[in-house]
């Protein structure tokens, strides 16, 4: 080791703090884009509404950067923390080995505390790109879920027409977007309206009154 360098984070913590990170990130992308769907419409993964919803998906992961200095933690922990610790204590702060004076006999560091860049360009580069390729792994898997479960409905809807169906049917989307609606109707084929896209209930009128 280095004499003078802060001790680096251990590789299983690395790969520990690496997995759970891009379980939270897959888990967030996905729901958040099924979401975006849902409230952009579109039967069929129609490349606009795809679009809308990609464009949404971006927008919402943004606040995620807000929590880059959490995901930079164990770093800080580790980095400066740990042997300030080792320090206090009186052992090397590079490998924890008590102190018999510097070098250490164990790692050849020489007592001192190396200052930490806690946002060095290269972690948060590697942050960014692992977050970009679960954002682009979880939109294709979203996508894959919504298109499976538009071809469920088909096909449930064409078990109904052999049987004898002629009025509409719908039912709630699958997943995370399942306050919208997948809908059939004999006339008007099949759809997925957005949410809050509602025709106008007959005999309706405002109960405002008009302004002078």
């Amino acid at each position: 080791m280095i004499a003078g360098r802060a001790p680096s984070m251990p590789n299983w913590v690395a790969m520990l703090c690496g997995w759970w990170l891009g379980v939270a990130l897959w888990g967030y992308f996905v729901a958040f884009h099924e979401m975006a769907r849902a409230l952009v419409g579109g039967f069929g993964s129609p490349g606009t509404s795809v679009a809308f919803a990609i464009a949404g998906s971006i927008v919402g992961a943004l606040p995620l950067l807000a929590l880059l200095p959490v995901a930079l933690l164990p770093r800080w922990w580790f980095g400066r923390r740990v042997p300030e610790r080792r320090k206090a204590d009186k052992r090397c702060p590079d490998c924890g080995y008590p102190d018999s004076g510097f070098p250490c006999p164990e790692c050849g560091g020489d007592g001192t505390i190396a200052e930490l860049e806690l946002f060095a360009r290269r972690p948060i580069v590697w942050l960014l790109v692992g977050a970009a390729v679960m954002f682009v792994l979880a939109v294709a898997w979203a996508e894959f879920r919504i298109r499976q479960d538009e071809s469920r409905f088909r096909s449930d809807v064409d078990q109904r027409v052999a049987a004898g169906l002629r009025e509409a049917f719908t039912r709630p989307r699958a997943g995370w977007g399942s306050f919208a609606t997948l809908q059939y109707d004999p006339a008007g084929g099949f759809d997925a309206p957005p949410p809050f896209d509602h025709p106008r209930i007959p005999g309706w009128r405002s109960t405002e009154r008009p302004a002078p």
